[in-house]
């Protein structure tokens, strides 16, 4: 996610599955530069993010959650970093058969709206359109996620890499 691949730009980047999330502020600094590197003008950018500060902190509790499938359950809890704006995810895993237990734990960076248009301007994105879900809702306070979409001017010229 660092470094923008080689060759042709692409037409867009879709950035999907909550990975938005996972880097530290310079880390995503670094990735939305990349992108504007590897994305030819007049070219577009999708980030669907459901860690905004507006999705997770209006409803938010700490309380844990169990899953299952099949033999496996797992437990997990979340936690509110609000020194580091992260959602700090642990996951305890319980395997029915032999009893194993493993355990994860998964930071989130949490960045409101704005902080992420920001970031996109910065990067040199314009255009930049908040949506609620797939079906172009307006993101609003308590939406369970944030799709942004944004593109490269068309008169940018292409930054050599």
């Amino acid at each position: 996610m660092r470094n923008s691949p080689a060759g042709d730009p692409f037409d867009a980047a879709i950035c999907m599955g909550n990975s938005f999330g996972y880097l530290d502020i310079s880390g995503t600094r670094t990735f939305l530069t990349a992108l504007a590197v590897a994305i030819r003008a007049a070219g577009g950018l999708v980030i669907d993010f459901n860690a905004a500060a507006e999705s997770i902190l209006p409803g938010f509790a700490a309380e844990p959650r169990e899953m299952n499938t099949g033999d496996i359950t797992v437990t997990a809890t979340n936690e509110y970093d609000a020194v580091n704006s992260r959602l700090i995810s642990r996951y305890r895993y319980r395997f029915r058969r032999g009893g194993e237990e493993q355990t994860a734990t998964a930071p989130h960076h949490v960045y409101t709206s704005a902080h992420i248009g920001q970031l996109l301007t910065d990067a040199g994105f314009t255009d930049i359109r908040r949506r609620g879900g797939p079906c172009g809702e307006t993101f609003t306070l308590g939406d369970g996620r944030l799709i942004l979409t944004a593109r490269r001017p068309p008169d940018r010229p292409m930054v050599s890499r």
